[in-house]
């Protein structure tokens, strides 16, 4: 429980890869006293935040950006150059609301899947 009195889940860390606003609002608000909060999305726009419920659940939140600019250029090249074959690393696609299964097969060493999209209607 929180120094609130109302129930939080058992979560030390979260890893926001999604960049959508909400979602890092959702953390806040139900993050357990000293969770910390690693942000590798990338935000196309500003994201409010609830100031008071960061502070009284003294969260630690870190963001990263594992890539260069000349590592996005290649990419894009490899691309566009059809070096990176896209549909043999796609192995799988769901739809969100089936998304723990896609988190389950994701884990499964022996399902064959390398790369899990969940894909979400915008």
């Amino acid at each position: 429980m929180d120094s609130f009195g109302f129930a939080k889940p058992d979560v030390d860390a979260y890893i926001d890869c999604a960049g959508a606003g909400p979602i890092l609002e959702q953390i806040v608000s139900m993050a357990k006293k000293n969770a910390r909060i690693a942000i590798v999305a990338i935000y196309h726009k500003p994201v409010e935040l609830n100031a008071a419920g960061f502070l009284s659940s003294e969260l630690t939140m870190k963001g990263s950006c594992g890539y260069q600019f000349s590592d996005v250029m290649e990419a894009f090249q490899n691309v566009n150059r059809h070096r990176t074959q896209i549909a043999r690393i796609v192995t799988h696609h769901f739809p969100h609301e089936q998304s723990v299964e896609a988190f389950q097969l994701a884990a499964d060493r022996n399902s064959g899947a390398i790369k899990v999209v969940i894909d979400y209607d915008a």
